[in-house]
């Protein structure tokens, strides 16, 4: 008996042991990781100054909770963003990190997004850490409670990181250490008067920072500080190796040449991109844009000395300003090989023009498609018998040779 008891003792010492180390676990785990941050723990949303265009009232809400923030804008002027930031506990950026926003508006085109402090980068506009904004969905429904997110994906930051690249027209960003220090609201202020209405908001999972960043980032909301902002009209388009992304999502080109369908039909058809042959259909870019597609458009040409594509004659203007809805370029279908030295030359001039967004560019050509997709992001192969002298039996002996190669 004394010897059952002393094993029960021994169990019960060992389990107490266990249950302690287990203890110490989760505490050091939740004080690094500190889990999804609710509304209730910094409400404050910061409206930005007045201009002589706009004025920018907090409106009272008696019914409504402490969280809730109403604003109500009246703009005498021309479009404008505005952005609203609300301070939240500093946290290391990590692709798993998410804000979702509930809000009401009476307009459209309100966007969340994540404020990031690159503490080892400094804003030659400011001297100070740099800071800049990732930007999540798009509000599309208005006088309704909407729950937007945005996600700290590796496609989201790289977009932004490469705008902001050619905003400040400096090719290394240092990004180590980079930290969300908060979250905004990204309103696009159309002529008169609008209401928005910001409610519960989440954010994380969050990563503690060491203190000497944490007291960088208390400083990052001080009136002195900017934050960088380069608003863009457009459906982000990413093309790599691996896939096809339309805002950051996987997704596969579903693609129509504009004819002034009406957006219902669009939708009804089951595409998510439209080609706009002219450039200077902006309007019509727009619209599209605002029904949630995605944009491509033929750029317009420079000119070149005759019979020569070396010699540059007229280049051509920014075209971040000349097609602000476009998510790529299209450089025409079935062009053949002897059209590839002005295919070339075209899109390096469109690079050159498309600097500061450096959108994707694509083309279907007939033949010589190693060369082409050198330059060219995304290439198809339209080799159409149908009305040209290639027979279909020509065609499949050339398919053949294709795979065997």
């Amino acid at each position: 008996m004394a010897d059952a008891a002393r094993v029960r003792l021994a169990t019960f010492k060992i389990q107490r042991t266990v249950l302690q180390m287990f203890v110490c676990i989760v505490v050091v785990l939740s004080s690094t990781f500190g889990g999804t941050c609710k509304s209730e723990e910094l409400t404050e949303w910061i409206a930005p100054k007045d201009s002589n265009a706009i004025r920018i009232n907090r409106v009272e809400l008696a019914d409504a909770s402490a969280s809730a923030y109403r604003f109500r804008i009246l703009n005498a002027g021309p479009h404008s963003l505005l952005v609203f930031r609300s301070p939240r506990v500093p946290s290391k950026l990590h692709n798993d990190f998410e804000a979702k926003i509930n809000v009401i508006a009476s307009i459209a085109g309100l966007r969340p997004g994540l404020i990031v402090l690159l503490p080892n980068q400094i804003d030659p506009r400011t001297g100070k850490p740099l800071q800049t904004i990732v930007r999540g969905e798009i509000l599309r429904e208005i006088d309704v409670e909407k729950q937007l997110s945005v996600k700290a994906t590796k496609q989201a930051i790289e977009f932004q990181l490469s705008s902001l690249r050619a905003e400040l027209h400096q090719p290394d960003i240092d990004v180590h250490g980079a930290v969300v220090v908060g979250i905004a609201m990204m309103v696009e202020a159309i002529p008169g008067e609008q209401f928005v209405e910001i409610r519960d908001s989440e954010y994380g999972p969050v990563v503690t920072v060491d203190d000497e960043i944490e007291q960088i980032a208390a400083n990052a909301f001080s009136t002195s500080n900017t934050v960088s902002v380069d608003v863009h009209n457009f459906v982000p388009l990413d093309i790599s190796l691996d896939s096809i992304q339309l805002n950051h999502q996987p997704t596969i080109l579903r693609i129509t040449p504009d004819h002034g369908e009406s957006i219902e039909t669009l939708h009804q058809m089951g595409l998510n991109t439209i080609w706009v042959h002219d450039f200077r259909q902006t309007e019509r870019a727009r619209e599209l844009y605002d029904s949630e597609f995605a944009v491509l458009v033929t750029p317009p040409h420079p000119e070149f000395e005759p019979g020569d594509f070396s010699k540059l004659l007229q280049a051509l203007p920014p075209l971040d300003q000349l097609c602000p809805s476009g998510s790529g370029w299209i450089l025409g279908t079935r062009v053949s090989k002897e059209d590839l030295p002005h295919l070339l030359a075209w899109s390096r001039e469109v690079r050159s023009g498309d600097r500061k967004l450096q959108r994707p560019q694509l083309a279907d050509v007939t033949e010589a498609e190693g060369a082409v997709a050198r330059e060219i992001d995304l290439i198809g192969i339209g080799r159409h018998v149908v009305g040209r002298p290639d027979s279909f039996g020509e065609l499949r002996n050339l398919l053949f040779r294709r795979r065997r190669s």
